[in-house]
């Protein structure tokens, strides 16, 4: 299973909008119980902040996560729509993909060891 970062969405509101894709191309169906996101915040640090995931992911499938306060147009492409730290995430956190405790996959930069600067 792999996870895709999907840009967030600005509204007219300047509230952002988050939203996690993940797909099944493993030729079969997927339980997903053993399955979790966790976010790592502002770069560095532990992963945390889990959503622990459930139900069934068929092959060539695909399960969207989005975040609660998304208009109506996004909300209505969601599979799962949650108010979860794990989808309240900028541009310097990592989200990572878990099974069974183990990390399988992570978008975004993990521990960065550079300063940004002006």
């Amino acid at each position: 299973m792999r996870l895709i970062y999907l840009f967030p969405n600005m509204l007219k509101a300047q509230v952002i909008t988050k939203q996690l894709k993940y797909s099944n191309g493993t030729g079969s169906s997927i339980n997903l119980s053993s399955y979790s996101l966790k976010r790592q915040t502002n770069g560095s640090g532990s992963f945390a902040d889990e959503l622990s995931l459930s139900g069934t992911l068929s092959n060539n499938s695909t399960y969207v996560i989005v975040y609660s306060s998304a208009g109506s147009t996004l909300s209505a492409l969601a599979n799962l729509l949650t108010a979860s730290a794990v989808v309240q995430f900028n541009g310097n956190d990592a989200v990572a993909l878990y099974k069974s405790g183990v990390q399988i996959d992570v978008v975004g930069v993990v521990d960065p060891n550079f300063e940004l600067g002006c």
